[in-house]
C-alpha cells in the first residue's frame, strides 16, 4: 500500500513540476507583444512538431528503417492530409487520421 502512495505521489509531483515548466514561459510571454516575425514563424510549430512525430511511425514502424510496404498506414496518412488541408485543424487531423487508421486496419489485416 505504501509503494502505491508513493507511486501516486511522484505521479502527482512529477506532473506539476512539467505543467510549472510549460506554464511560466508561456504565462511571461504572454505580457509582451511579439514581432510579427515571430508571431508568423510560430504558426509553423504545430505542423513541424506533428510532422517529427507521425513521419517515424510512418516509415519505421517497427522502429527501424524498412522496405515493407504498410497499406493501411500510408491510405490513413494520405486521408490525414487531407484533413489537415481542408481543416487546418491539427486536433481533427489527429482524431480522423487514427479513426482512418483503426478502420483500415480492422479492414485490412
Amino acid at each position: 500500500m505504501e509503494e502505491e502512495l508513493i507511486a501516486w505521489l511522484l505521479i502527482i509531483v512529477i506532473g506539476a513540476i512539467n505543467f510549472t515548466l510549460r506554464f511560466v514561459p508561456i504565462a511571461l510571454i504572454a505580457r509582451f507583444e511579439l514581432p510579427n516575425w515571430l508571431k508568423h514563424a510560430l504558426l509553423y510549430v504545430p505542423p513541424a512538431v506533428l510532422t517529427a512525430i507521425i513521419t517515424p511511425a510512418l516509415f519505421f514502424p517497427g522502429g527501424a528503417p524498412t522496405i515493407a510496404f504498410d497499406p493501411p498506414r500510408l491510405l490513413a496518412a494520405t486521408f490525414a492530409v487531407l484533413v489537415a488541408w481542408k481543416t487546418r485543424s491539427a486536433l481533427w487531423t489527429v482524431i480522423l487520421g487514427m479513426v482512418a487508421l483503426w478502420g483500415l486496419q480492422a479492414l485490412l489485416s
